[in-house]
């Protein structure tokens, strides 16, 4: 596994971002997030000279973690969405997928903001997401090392959304 930092075109929106990866990526699972400049896409494969291979932590091992989520919930087949405010919501789902993903939150600073989009056609729209900054301990490495891999929620990962990066 490794994670590959690429200096973001100007003006890419997110659905050409996407394209731009699945073509970069050859069609493999890969996960990224936008850090402005540059985006971070971590895959199995080497796809750029500055693949960066990750060490993944030993049982026990605590380590500082950031990862930008949608925050949802799924009850009768439909998502349900936090208030805005509630923060304390977030924090009790991100200590519910830790202990389901193989690590246990020790702390944890919650960050709420909406960011914006544009769909192909044009069209304007935005995403709730929650930034998480924390410390975490690693409680079970191969299900730690899936989470990695494959990232921890489901919505918006088109929008670079669920990977963990420690």
């Amino acid at each position: 596994m490794l994670d590959h930092t690429i200096t973001k075109p100007l003006s890419v929106g997110i659905g050409k971002l996407n394209c731009m990866l699945e073509e970069l990526c050859f069609g493999s699972a890969y996960q990224f997030v936008d850090r402005g400049d540059y985006f971070v896409v971590r895959i199995i494969k080497n796809i750029s000279t500055n693949g960066r291979p990750i060490k993944l932590p030993e049982e026990g091992a605590e380590q500082i973690f950031f990862l930008r989520a949608s925050v949802a919930g799924r009850r009768k087949k439909t998502n349900r969405y936090p208030a805005s405010a509630n923060w304390r919501w977030r924090v009790k789902w991100l200590h519910q997928q830790g202990h389901k993903l193989g690590f246990e939150v020790i702390d944890v600073y919650v960050k709420l903001r909406n960011m914006k989009f544009q769909d192909r056609s044009g069209r304007d729209f935005s995403i709730e997401c929650s930034d998480f900054t924390g410390l975490l301990r690693v409680t079970n490495k191969s299900k730690f090392e899936d989470t990695m891999q494959n990232g921890i929620c489901r919505f918006g990962r088109a929008f670079g959304f669920g990977m963990l990066i420690i």
